[in-house]
């Protein structure tokens, strides 16, 4: 989409333990960038460190408003992952699972990870299930987070565990993969054993067999606007727009109903 406008683009990853504003900084000094769409993630930083930046910035895939910053400075488009998390695990429910088990992001994530394990937890008590905190597993650090890798060893740990589950909500399709992977070699069968979901989307979970049921995001939108919204506050003082893009259930092969 940047491409279609004529202009230039740099892609940079910011680790987990990186400060993506100290980033952004040191790119618009080496690159003199016109602009940039912060992607994904948590974002929390004071406005005198924003306004170090000094050209236009938009905020894409953020799940919730960022602390301490109004809404006056800055454009965003986001995907409210605290409800999707909440209809994944509705969906799990109403088909007769209440031993759900999540695949989660670290305990200090306070990101996208949180806010899905806080969907699943809310849609839990709302249908009077209480959490069972041995079936909440959270990623590691020394594992690469949101990885089949990742998906696969949680779900060992589960199976080895002993404690008794019907279904697994992973929070990504590449998780959701490696956990039908452990449980396949555990003997056991999806969905006839154990009901798996996802979430994203991604291609994979369309071809894996049997298909995954996931949350797909709406990608093609997410880039169309993010640049919109970009290229509207570089050109203009156009005032900030807060956009909330919906997702899609895709129900998949990979449940079953149960009684």
């Amino acid at each position: 989409e940047i491409k279609k406008k004529k202009y230039s683009m740099v892609i940079r990853h910011v680790e987990f333990n990186e400060d993506e504003v100290d980033v952004a900084l040191e790119l618009v000094k080496e690159k003199r960038l016109a602009g940039i769409i912060f992607l994904g993630g948590y974002f929390s930083h004071s406005e005198e460190k924003l306004h170090k930046l000094r050209i236009p910035f938009i905020l894409s895939t953020v799940g919730c408003a960022p602390d301490g910053m109004h809404h006056d400075n800055y454009s965003s488009l986001s995907v409210d992952d605290e409800k999707e998390g909440y209809r994944m695990t509705d969906f799990l429910i109403r088909q007769g699972h209440e031993k759900i088990a999540i695949l989660a992001a670290q305990p200090n994530d306070a990101s996208i990870g949180r806010m899905r394990l806080n969907g699943y937890r809310k849609a839990l008590k709302d249908h009077g299930i209480k959490p069972d905190e041995e079936l909440i597993r959270h990623m590691r650090p020394e594992i690469k987070s949101y990885s089949m890798e990742s998906g696969y060893v949680l779900t060992r740990e589960l199976l080895d565990s002993g404690k008794e589950f019907t279904a697994i909500f992973a929070l990504s399709d590449t998780m959701a993969v490696g956990a039908c992977r452990a449980i396949v070699e555990a003997g056991k069968r999806v969905p006839e054993d154990v009901s798996v979901i996802g979430y994203d989307g991604i291609e994979l979970a369309q071809y894996y067999h049997p298909a995954l049921a996931t949350m797909r995001q709406p990608q093609q939108e997410l880039a169309d606007r993010s640049v919109e919204l970009l290229l509207e506050s570089m050109d203009t003082d156009c005032a900030p727009k807060h956009i909330q893009l919906e997702t899609e259930l895709i129900q998949g092969a990979s449940v079953k109903h149960i009684s």
